[in-house]
């Protein structure tokens, strides 16, 4: 009978620190999602919004577009960033203009208010 030779891991050990993963050629980044909702005053989502994601460093640029529901989300964003996420859709004003968010863990709840260019009473 012959010897089993076991493939070699050319990548090296996976381990954690402080939560962290890291290979021996150092630490990956860390990474959360990031999600939320544009709806009008009355709840009713606004559909095909582009939402823009962009750190502050301005290297990573990001885009998304609500569902019909008006839901959007950003997956696996790097964490220990500043980032502003602003929605933008012809003829329609949010409320905020936009939020900066320090990003260190997942968040869904990042939510705006729509409503038609001609409607801003309904905005609060």
């Amino acid at each position: 009978s012959g010897n089993v030779t076991q493939p070699s891991n050319t990548l090296g050990t996976i381990g954690a620190i402080n939560g962290m993963a890291y290979l021996p050629s150092g630490p990956l980044v860390a990474q959360a999602d990031i999600s939320g909702r544009i709806a009008t005053a009355d709840s009713v989502g606004v559909g095909n919004t582009v939402v823009y994601l962009e750190s502050s460093d301005q290297t990573i640029r990001m885009s998304a577009i609500t569902s019909p529901f008006g839901y959007f989300s950003f997956l696996s964003v790097p964490t220990g960033r500043n980032y502003t996420i602003t929605p933008s859709r012809k003829g329609f004003t949010f409320a905020p203009t936009s939020i900066v968010r320090d990003h260190n863990e997942e968040v869904n709840n990042l939510d705006f208010v729509g409503a038609r260019a001609g409607d801003l009473g309904n905005v609060k």
